[in-house]
């Protein structure tokens, strides 16, 4: 039996019959397994005002409304956009009607007459399941379309720089060889930024398609911090930039994924050292309270507007900066990082103003690793599988 996951299903009968109203509101009411809302209207022109105005789970359409078509009234309907699925209604038991409907679309054909409770019920669950189907096609189709638009986007910017440097310096045209060098060197930071935005829009995909797994493992979490200051050392020194890192004094012990935790740390790092001034610390600080952690990564930036901080976690988005102008970054790190917090049952959040730099922080629940499992929390989030390991 399919699950019905909404609490009430919403009904149109288009029906020119009263009587037929009343029998299919008390077939539905003797037998349905789910609340449900009935609307009813007999007339054409309205019907499509419904359809169109309104989102309904399905819709029950007879084959004959007076003088007029019930299949040209879904035709008309769908052409003005509407998505309801549809099961056709008729007085008899006709071959050539059944496959006229199907045809145009209808989940389902039943005759009036031959038709109980238990059928409907079973039709409009069927139809309620194709629609889901569907609406799931659909997103795929769009997930896809998107990913492709935004990587050609997103990868056009430094494959161009590096077949510039990469021609010039394969026909021989840089004849300097300090320059030379030069080029050499670009070109090799252009490859490290693609393979930067390939991961990032590989990860970006995997979360939304539900093909993400997070390995969960007993890990002490201030060894987790300070390898992630250890990977942005270089980066930090590069702007003359000093890492400071507080803890409490005791160990953070937790069940986590320790590779997808420092993917968000190194993110969150490594975007402080980014926009913050030279000569700047940036602080990392980690806390614990009754049951969760709090780390917290605090810059002294330029800080980010309250407009770009209700769109940062978004996909894809950047914010109006020097690094975007220049193409730096894929405008993903921040929501992958989103993603990451989130599957291990906790939230990311930011607070900055303008002038007086950011902090990024996240939470993770802190639990005893010899306790209850996290798998289980984990696993119902929807696309992220769990799985332990005993290290």
């Amino acid at each position: 039996m399919i699950k019905m996951e909404k609490s009430e299903v919403k009904i149109l009968l288009v029906d020119d019959d009263e009587d037929d109203y009343i029998l299919t509101e008390d077939m539905l009411n003797a037998v349905a397994p789910w609340s449900f809302d009935l609307e009813w209207v007999s007339q054409y022109g309205e019907a499509i005002q419904r359809l169109r105005e309104n989102e309904y789970d399905v819709c029950l359409i007879d084959y004959r409304l007076g003088g007029q078509d019930g299949l040209a009234l879904f035709s008309e309907a769908f052409e003005g956009g509407a998505q309801t699925p549809f099961i056709m209604l008729t007085g008899q038991a006709d071959q050539a009607i059944d496959e006229k409907a199907m045809q145009a679309g209808a989940v389902d054909f039943l005759v009036k007459g031959q038709t109980d409770g238990h059928l409907l019920e079973r039709s409009i669950r069927y139809a309620l399941e194709r629609a889901r189907v569907k609406k799931a096609e659909r997103e795929v189709i769009q997930m896809r379309e998107d990913f492709i638009a935004n990587a050609s986007h997103q990868l056009r910017t430094p494959i161009t720089s590096l077949q510039g440097y990469l021609e010039l310096l394969v026909k021989d045209r840089v004849p300097d060889p300090v320059i030379r060098t030069e080029f050499i060197a670009r070109a090799y930071e252009d490859t490290k930024r693609l393979a930067v935005l390939v991961n990032d829009l590989l990860d970006s995909f995997r979360w939304e398609s539900g093909f993400f797994q997070v390995t969960l493992e007993n890990i002490d979490l201030c060894d987790l911090l300070q390898n992630s200051l250890e990977a942005v050392k270089g980066l930090a020194q590069s702007k003359n930039i000093s890492l400071e890192l507080t803890l409490p004094q005791k160990s953070l012990l937790i069940k986590a994924d320790p590779h997808l935790l420092e993917q968000v740390l190194t993110n969150l790092l490594s975007n402080a050292i980014k926009f913050s001034e030279k000569d700047r610390p940036i602080l990392l600080d980690a806390k614990k309270k009754e049951d969760h952690i709090t780390v917290s990564v605090t810059d002294q930036g330029p800080g980010i507007s309250a407009e770009d901080q209700a769109k940062l976690f978004a996909k894809f988005y950047q914010g109006d900066t020097a690094a975007k102008r220049a193409g730096v970054g894929s405008g993903l790190g921040i929501y992958i990082a989103k993603k990451i917090v989130e599957a291990h049952g906790g939230q990311i959040n930011v607070e900055s103003e303008i002038g007086k730099g950011t902090t990024f922080s996240f939470t993770i629940p802190w639990s005893n690793p010899d306790g209850p499992s996290l798998k289980e929390g984990i696993s119902n989030i929807k696309g992220v599988k769990a799985m332990e390991v005993e290290v």
